[in-house]
């Protein structure tokens, strides 16, 4: 409950309001809110592509109604939250960057205005070596990497430091190359409760066991490996298929 009552107060940020619908319980009865919907269910069926979980409109509802924070009705994101949002956020960033090549600095991620160029979607896993357990033969992973075909103009979305690289590679040469850092403290241990009196946080103080990072970085034609590597030492590679598999949608 506490990630999804997390995201619906960062997306009053992107001025969404809540669901504001009749027909449930789920609702705030908020006259200023435009959801288009006549229930505050997610209206379609939602994927969670790191999970693989898949929602159901019929009880999976809207993450600004009031139902996913109770923790009794699932929560996830319809198509008007999802779009209301993201134009928010494509919006500022273009405007931000401006001409070509401009650096746009939101928050602590890096986000590049692009020319139309095919782009890598990469997803790693970085293991805490300071945890207990820790394997040094598994100390990190690359998971759901997506090529995205570049017809448009886009944003390249890095991350910022050094220490880790991601690699495009050609055999043994090295292509490209985008460093980036990483924290294992926790992120809202300094937080308290939120009752009066409460002191107690909500979350572990102790660093955690992983970090997880995402980035959208130019691909490179010719490159047949993605690699992660630290301060040089390779700790994960993955093959580009020469016959990459295609979903279209006819309908």
């Amino acid at each position: 409950a506490g990630a999804l009552i997390f995201v619906h107060e960062l997306l009053h940020d992107y001025d969404l309001k809540h669901t504001d619908t009749g027909s449930d319980d789920c609702g705030s009865n908020d006259s200023s809110s435009q959801f288009p919907y006549s229930n505050s269910g997610i209206q379609e069926f939602g994927f969670n592509p790191i999970t693989g979980k898949i929602y159901n409109p019929s009880n999976t509802h809207d993450v600004m109604s009031y139902c996913p924070s109770g923790g009794s009705k699932q929560g996830w994101i319809s198509p008007y939250t999802w779009n209301y949002m993201s134009s928010k956020l494509d919006a500022a960033a273009v405007s931000a960057a401006g001409e070509e090549g401009t650096l746009v600095r939101l928050g602590k991620e890096n986000f590049r205005h692009v020319a139309a160029s095919d782009l890598l979607v990469v997803n790693a896993v970085i293991f805490n070596p300071a945890s207990d357990g820790f394997n040094p033969a598994r100390a990190g992973q690359l998971y759901n990497l997506h090529l995205l075909d570049g017809t448009t103009e886009g944003a390249t979305y890095l991350l910022p430091g050094e220490g880790y690289s991601v690699e495009l590679r050609k055999g043994e040469e090295v292509l490209s190359s985008e460093s980036f850092s990483v924290t294992f403290k926790s992120e809202y241990s300094a937080h308290t409760g939120g009752e009066p009196g409460d002191d107690t946080p909500p979350f572990s103080p102790e660093d955690r066991t992983r970090a997880d990072v995402s980035m959208l970085i130019p691909w490179i034609d010719g490159a047949d490996t993605v690699a992660l590597t630290k301060e040089g030492t390779l700790l994960a590679i993955e093959r580009v298929s020469p016959n990459a598999p295609t979903v279209s949608f006819t309908s």
